[in-house]
């Protein structure tokens, strides 16, 4: 496999170790990461895995190596954030055609590979090397790749929800606001027998789905329930 010359010897023993490794990666196991988190040197050499867009692919070019012409292609990447990286160049002309057209129809892709740390009299950046990319995303990455915003979300409402008297009441009203649920200003039998039920059923890798149920018991004017309605979501908590 051809490759551009890397003007930083540590980080061209990096990558030859990788490649030593790398066909027996388990992909599909391996853990997606924001472009930010793998700019970092506990993650130079390791399998990366990344999840976004082709932000930018040239125009192929020839170049020279070992008495022989090659065309490649240079291009970068950025994930949901728009946090970009670039990538080595790119030899292989069936990947150079795949990446054209997912660059073209703005395909979000996996892109698998590792994180090479260059350090030169003429630059100092981290690259990504790309291994093999996919035109698509499996349902646990884009999952565990919306942890963190939904984190940041969380850690906002617990600042909310702090400066309330009645959490539990606040709480429901966010619910119920959010859901847009009539009719329980006037049927306060309804309102005050509205509980939340937080149900866990299942996993996948180190991602438990769950159940969040709403249950609303209306009452007549006798004090008995006259039906059931059961709001069912299908909730997500991603542990790291």
């Amino acid at each position: 496999m051809a490759f551009h010359t890397i003007p930083d010897p540590e980080a061209q023993n990096n990558l030859n170790d990788f490649l030593k490794t790398s066909k027996a990666v388990n992909w599909r196991t391996t853990s997606a990461k924001p472009v930010y988190s793998i700019k970092n040197e506990s993650i130079v050499g390791k399998p990366v895995k990344v999840v976004g867009y082709i932000h930018s692919i040239f125009e192929p070019k020839p170049i020279e190596i070992d008495k022989k012409r090659l065309t490649y292609v240079q291009m970068s990447i950025n994930d949901r954030s728009n946090d970009q990286i670039a990538v080595l160049p790119i030899y292989n002309d069936e990947i150079q055609k795949s990446l054209k057209n997912s660059f073209l129809h703005k395909h979000l892709c996996t892109f698998h590979g590792t994180v090479l740390s260059i350090i030169s009299k003429d630059q100092a950046e981290y690259i990504f090397y790309l291994e093999n990319f996919l035109p698509e995303v499996s349902a646990e990455d884009l999952i565990e790749l919306q942890h963190g915003l939904r984190t940041e979300r969380a850690n906002i409402f617990i600042k909310e929800i702090a400066t309330q008297t009645d959490k539990f009441k606040y709480f429901k009203n966010r619910i119920v606001n959010g859901l847009g649920i009539k009719s329980l200003e006037t049927i306060r039998q309804m309102f005050r027998d509205t509980t939340f039920v937080d149900m866990s059923y299942g996993a996948c890798r180190n991602i438990f789905y769950q159940f969040h149920t709403v249950n609303f018991r209306p009452f007549n004017n006798n004090g008995n329930r006259i039906w059931d309605c059961l709001l069912t979501f299908i909730g997500i908590k991603v542990k790291f």
